[in-house]
């Protein structure tokens, strides 16, 4: 049947996650040293897996076991780079311009979706596989020699904040689990990242097999995502001065349920992007705003650990795919993602209605 294997691409999406199970005490290190030494780190250790890909795939003998194996290098990499970039957000901006501030890196991120696959197309059919990585190496050594030279005053932390590195990250989740605001905000992300988050990973039988259409039309569908990613992480800037910002994480998160739904109902390839690019926006403005408020909330010395808490939500994602994936094999795609949006239009309504301080903050 064209719709098996569904569980397959969507489980994949598992084998580029190695951050899963570093990434909180990368976070508790990040807090602790408040410098960019890890964030330029991770970039050496980046350009040193692209140099990998780039010999292996120049040489013509890459196997599946060295991408697996770059793969956890790239992973643990970025375990150290993403809680470090968002935790020093605060210390290079005003309090006042923190949305604005995490909403433009938010907006950088997204648009890559959109010029990345444009540019690594045009390099890989004028320059090779190999120099494609070759240059994306060069890129990562030049960002890590930028951000090394960019120093930022130590913060003092409060002694119960220097216990040692396992005693602080389970300060770091007990902090979480009893914040009235935090621990809503980072379920809010949650709840959707899991359950209508494995659309992505099904984009490509979505576009085959649903929309009868071909690889023409998966770049299209990517690309509709990627500018409404783009579009809502610009609004979420021009609504920084909003007074209610729980109630825009909120309805963005139940809207990106109900047109994951749509979208999963469409059989039509222009009304699908015109989905997809509501649903990239809705997204980018539940993810960009909680963490925008998360960083707010959040004391300055437990701003590695609780940021790195709040990126592992974003990376359970996968769990969310099995499930998804398996249900897509025994029911259909579109049933299996329609079932998605629904249960993360129920789960952020029956958050919203257990703690409706949330909408307030």
């Amino acid at each position: 049947m064209p719709m098996q294997g569904a569980g397959f691409v969507a489980g994949d999406r598992i084998a580029t996650r190695p951050t899963l199970v570093s990434r909180h005490p990368n976070g508790n290190i990040n807090s602790q040293t408040l410098a960019w030494g890890p964030r330029a780190a991770s970039e050496w250790r980046a350009a040193t897996g692209a140099v990998a890909l780039a010999v292996l795939s120049g040489l013509g003998v890459i196997a599946v076991w060295h991408l697996i194996a770059i793969s956890l290098l790239m992973g643990v990499a970025w375990s150290f780079d993403l809680p470090t970039r968002q935790a020093l957000v605060r210390d290079l901006v005003p309090q006042e311009d923190l949305t604005n501030a995490v909403a433009l890196m938010s907006t950088a991120i997204q648009a890559t979706r959109i010029v990345g696959p444009a540019i690594g197309g045009l390099l890989i059919a004028t320059a090779g596989v190999s120099a494609c990585f070759y240059i994306t190496a060069a890129c990562h050594v030049a960002l890590a020699a930028t951000v090394s030279a960019i120093s930022i005053p130590p913060h003092a932390t409060p002694a119960e904040g220097r216990a040692g590195v396992w005693s602080d990250m389970i300060g770091g989740f007990r902090w979480v689990l009893r914040s009235e605001m935090v621990l809503p905000l980072m379920l809010l992300a949650l709840i959707p990242n899991m359950l209508t988050g494995p659309l992505q990973a099904l984009m490509p039988i979505f576009a085959r097999d649903v929309l009868n259409g071909d690889a023409s039309t998966l770049g299209w569908m990517l690309a509709a995502s990627g500018f409404g990613a783009v579009f809502g992480s610009l609004s979420v800037a021009y609504l920084s001065g909003h007074s209610r910002k729980g109630d825009i994480a909120v309805a963005s998160a139940v809207g990106s349920g109900i047109l994951v739904v749509l979208f999963a109902a469409s059989r039509d390839i222009p009304l699908s992007l015109g989905l997809l690019v509501l649903m990239g926006a809705c997204g980018a403005m539940y993810g960009t705003m909680t963490n925008a408020l998360v960083q707010t909330l959040t004391p300055r010395h437990l701003q590695g650990r609780v940021i790195s808490t709040y990126m592992m939500t974003w990376n359970l994602t996968p769990i969310g795919a099995l499930a998804i994936g398996g249900l897509a094999d025994a029911a259909g795609t579109p049933t299996a993602v329609a079932f998605g949006g629904a249960a993360s239009i129920l789960g952020v309504l029956l958050l919203a209605a257990i703690r409706p301080a949330l909408r307030r903050v």
